[in-house]
């Protein structure tokens, strides 16, 4: 649950936000289950994108099974950008790449997000059915 605390401060504009961080660098911000989706987060410095950095290999899981708010999108691509040329990515989808502006609502950022993960990529393709599918149709059939 985020803390009401930290909504505050956020709220209050990049200024206090950043103020605060300075002032509380060893707190985490808590924003778990935070709705920012109308929050203009713009020249906050959200710490949380930087752990994502010290894990050998990350996997986002599913990418297009929702539509992703302007923020999502951006905190996405700050965490992939950075982590480019330097640590091992995985991402499903079940999406082909020319319906990724469908997750993506800023067309500019989800061609620049392509590219670097695309870039040195190894592409592996499974075809459209679901495995959790098939698997399901093949437990049903056994019994």
């Amino acid at each position: 649950m985020a803390d009401e605390e930290t909504l505050r401060i956020l709220k209050q504009g990049p200024d206090a936000w950043n103020e605060w961080r300075k002032a509380n660098p060893g707190r985490r911000a808590d924003l778990r289950r935070a709705n920012l989706s109308a929050a203009d987060l713009r020249g906050r410095y959200l710490i949380e994108a930087d752990r994502w950095q010290r894990y050998e290999l990350i996997a986002v899981d599913e990418v297009g099974y929702v539509p992703l708010a302007d923020i999502g999108a951006e905190f996405l691509f700050q965490v992939i950008s950075e982590r480019a040329e330097r640590a091992a990515l995985i991402v499903t989808t079940n999406l082909p790449f020319s319906e990724w502006t469908t997750v993506f609502p800023n067309p500019r950022l989800c061609k620049a997000l392509l590219d670097r993960i695309t870039d040195r990529a190894h592409i592996i393709e499974t075809g459209t059915e679901s495995f959790r599918f098939r698997r399901t149709v093949e437990r049903r059939k056994k019994t």
